[in-house]
Parts: C-alpha cells; structure tokens; sequence
C-alpha cells in the first residue's frame, strides 16, 4: 500500500501566492482599460513615487506603479482568504480546478478579451487557437482526474509549449483604441511571466497530491 505524504507547507504557500497575483494583475489590467477613472489615484500616485525615486517618465518607464500597486492589493486579499478558507471546499476548487483553469487559460483569454476591441487580425482556425485551447484543457482534466496522470517533467514541458505558442500566436503589435498600459500591461513582459509560473506551481502542486498520494497539511 502506497504510503500517504504531506505536502509541504511551503509549496501550498507559493501556489496561492502565483494564483493570487496572476488573478489580480488580469482583473486590474482589464478594469483599467475598461474604466480608466479608477486608474487615475494611482496614476498620481505613481507620478509621486517616481519624483520621490528621481525615475524618469518615459516611454519605457510608465505605469508599472500604476498597474503593481493595485494588483498586489488584489492579490492581498485574495490569499488572505485563501489562507482564512483553507480547508474549504472553496479553497480546494480554488487551488485545483480553478486556478488549473487560471494559470492556462487567463493569458489566452486576455488576448481574445483585447482582439474582441480591435478585431482579429487573422481568420479560420485563428492559427490553430482553438486547437491548441483544447489540448491544453485535455491536458488540465487528465493532470486533475486521469487515472495515469503525467509525470511533473512531462506536463511542464508541456507549460512550455502551450506560452511559446501563446508568445508566438499574436499579429505583432497594435494600438487598442483605449487608454494602452504598454510595458507594464498583462501583455508587457510581466503578463506572461505569471501566469506561466502559477502554471509551473500548480502542476508541481497537483501531480504531488497526485503521483505521492500526498495529503495537504493540516492547520491547526
């Protein structure tokens, strides 16, 4: 009989914290560029950080303040009541299913979200999108419910492919006919880079409890 293990305490941890942040960078990001007045406290907020820190506003240095500050707030809460619901039926669909579900397929839908204002630049089969969607979420089930999951290496080889065709799929760049948070955005460097690590998290997370038999660890 398969002895039972103990996940550590840690790694349940670093898992919130990747689903709480890549959550709360693209709920922020889509609220700002819907509604731009709500960005504008921490727009002066930023402008005053910046003259504090003797930071330039330029180009290539605008509204990571703007965009840091609020989503980590976000992120905040949302751990927090990870951390308050931790033994939970919330908290286990939250940190399996649901942020299985986050970690793949936010940044996808963020892109469809962006060329739904602007219109797609590409027809039919959008260059294999749907395909590629419906892989990776055959892929989630079998990690979440298959009876011969895959090993950790192999799905996150698999994390890596599914970002590379993410990184490669867009047309270029373009201009939304909205207020555009360039290099801070969920389309700047950092938009990829967390999703794609809550996605490396959640698959070490979920392939432990499953491959170990592990148990979460208990609370006191």
């Amino acid at each position: 009989m398969r002895q039972q293990l103990q996940l550590p305490p840690y790694l349940r941890q670093v898992h919130e914290g990747f689903f709480a942040l890549n959550v709360a960078y693209a709920v922020v990001w889509m609220l700002f560029t819907e509604s731009p007045v709500l960005s504008s406290p921490f727009r002066g907020m930023e402008m005053r950080i910046n003259h504090l820190l003797q930071i330039r506003h330029t180009d290539y240095m605008r509204s990571y303040f703007t965009i840091s500050i609020p989503t980590l707030l976000l992120a905040l809460v949302i751990w927090a009541l990870l951390e308050l619901l931790a033994h939970t039926r919330f908290a286990i669909a939250a940190l399996r299913p649901i942020a299985g579900m986050a970690a793949f397929f936010l940044f996808p839908a963020i892109w469809l979200y962006a060329y739904s204002k602007v219109g797609m630049p590409f027809g039919w089969p959008y260059r294999g999108s749907p395909f590629e969607i419906a892989g990776m979420l055959a892929v989630v089930l079998l990690l979440l419910y298959g009876k011969r999951p895959p090993s950790a290496w192999i799905a996150i080889l698999v994390v890596i492919v599914h970002f590379v065709f993410w990184y490669w799929l867009p047309s270029g760049e373009f201009e939304f006919h909205m207020p555009v948070w360039k290099t801070a955005s969920y389309f700047g460097p950092y938009g990829m880079i967390v999703p794609f690590c809550s996605a490396v998290v959640w698959v070490i997370y979920v392939t432990r409890l499953r491959h170990g038999a592990a148990e979460e660890p208990s609370y006191p």
